[in-house]
């Protein structure tokens, strides 16, 4: 339920942006009007499909006549065959060895689904990924949803959306203060494994969040980091209680310590400062019951 409070705060300030979007010139073109993306990004268990959807239904009941979208980047990730090439090809970076950081999706599909978007005509296809296949490692299925364009409202959540990547100087700096909380979590991985991450990182930014060319506005769920352990296991043991199939206690903590470097690198910046979209953007504070403590808009 605290989520759904996430989820009013979130749907007020999409509401308000989509009136100014339905009246911007820039978002009208060949008597097409290209929808609004709505990004909505925090941690992993911080709520962001269960507010996601909430944000769809209470969009709909404020006015029915909206035709709304719901997707995860998650959708996107490479088949598991694809994901093993890339741990096959990237050996020694701990961080690519499965699912979940940037490199590890899927972009031309990405790409399709984001050009059929701007056209807005048509259909297109939402691909279907399912966590808990090869014992937890997952894998796409057959399930893709067909979307029929136009849509007045698409929201894409993700644990990443709105990261910018850093000048690799800076990422050495980070890296070498041994005696931060920082520096010793990214002592983890040599610099290049970032590197590496940070490249691929602006590819998704240049193309969702940083794209000129689509309208959108972001929400940002701001939480304490260490919550992630609790929040990641209760939607393992969730997921094993569904499918039959997850990850172990041990599997979730070295799953999480692999996103870990990346939120001290670039989820304090977006916490503190960031932007999220090009419209606007709502950081909302959650505490660890995922209780709302604070509002603020960029």
């Amino acid at each position: 339920m605290p989520a759904l409070i996430v989820a009013q705060e979130a749907t007020d300030f999409v509401l308000k942006s989509y009136e100014r979007h339905v009246d911007d010139p820039k978002a009208n073109a060949h008597g097409v009007r290209k929808p609004l993306i709505v990004f909505i990004s925090g941690p992993q268990g911080s709520g962001k499909t269960f507010s996601s959807k909430g944000v769809k239904r209470l969009l709909q009941n404020a006015k029915p006549e909206l035709k709304v979208v719901v997707v995860s980047i998650d959708d996107f990730y490479l088949t598991h065959e694809d994901q093993q090439a890339i741990a096959k090809s990237f050996p020694d970076n701990a961080m690519l060895q499965g699912r979940g950081l940037p490199g590890t999706h899927d972009m031309v599909l990405l790409q399709d689904f984001m050009h059929q978007l701007r056209e807005n005509a048509g259909s297109t296809h939402v691909p279907a990924y399912d966590k808990s296949r090869f014992g937890g490692e997952g894998d796409r299925v057959d399930l893709s949803q067909e979307v029929n364009l136009p849509v007045d409202i698409v929201i894409m959540e993700g644990w990443f959306l709105g990261f910018e990547s850093v000048p690799t100087e800076k990422l050495a700096v980070m890296r070498n203060d041994a005696f931060s909380r920082r520096g010793q979590i990214l002592q983890a991985h040599p610099l290049e494994d970032y590197a590496g991450i940070n490249a691929s990182l602006k590819k998704y930014a240049d193309l969702l969040w940083d794209n000129a060319n689509i309208c959108s506005v972001g929400v940002v769920i701001a939480a304490d980091v260490e919550n992630i352990y609790t929040w990641r296991q209760e939607q393992e043991t969730e997921l094993i209680e569904k499918t039959g199939q997850g990850m172990s206690n041990e599997q979730v903590r070295a799953f999480i310590l692999r996103y870990m470097p990346c939120y001290e690198i670039f989820y304090t910046t977006l916490k503190a400062s960031g932007q999220l979209g090009n419209r606007g953007t709502l950081v909302v504070s959650i505490d660890k019951q995922r209780a709302v403590v604070g509002i603020e808009q960029r």
